[in-house]
């Protein structure tokens, strides 16, 4: 399939990587269908197309590498959600919202997604924690990422 995306530009992919996110991303639940794009040059960032809405993306970042502390509650909380989770291949991202001033980057920590990458299946976890975490500046872990 091809997709024209005001974000990505010309995308081409397979109905099999189309990672499938039954309940959606708040709000925009009627986009149920995403591809992960990661450039080289945006490390340690990848963007999370839409395939149902092309205008539609967000900038993610691995906790993993980021938050690891949060990236692990995440986890264990879609963990407890589905019937079998044995996948291996699951990542916890949160979503970025972008400024001008790279230095005034947030990272979503309340509400990220739970990518299991085996089962090409998505979910948006709910994460307890203090609202300010919904907007926590990325700055100062990308600097730590840097001296890693």
């Amino acid at each position: 399939m091809q997709l024209l995306s005001p974000r990505c530009g010309l995308l081409e992919c397979a109905e099999s990587d189309a990672l499938h996110v039954a309940e959606g991303i708040a709000p925009f639940d009627r986009a149920t269908r995403y591809v992960m794009v990661a450039r080289e040059e945006e490390w340690p960032f990848a963007w999370l197309q839409s395939l149902d809405e092309p205008a539609l993306a967000f900038v993610v970042a691995p906790l993993e590498m980021l938050f690891p502390d949060r990236a692990e509650e995440a986890l264990c909380a879609y963990a407890k959600g589905e019937e079998a989770c044995s996948s291996s291949l699951l990542a916890a991202y949160g979503i970025v919202v972008l400024d001008r001033d790279p230095a005034r980057l947030t990272i979503n920590l309340l509400a990220p997604l739970v990518v299991d990458f085996e089962r090409k299946r998505a979910r948006q976890i709910i994460l307890d924690g203090p609202l300010e975490q919904t907007r926590e500046l990325l700055e100062p872990a990308l600097r730590s990422l840097a001296h890693a």
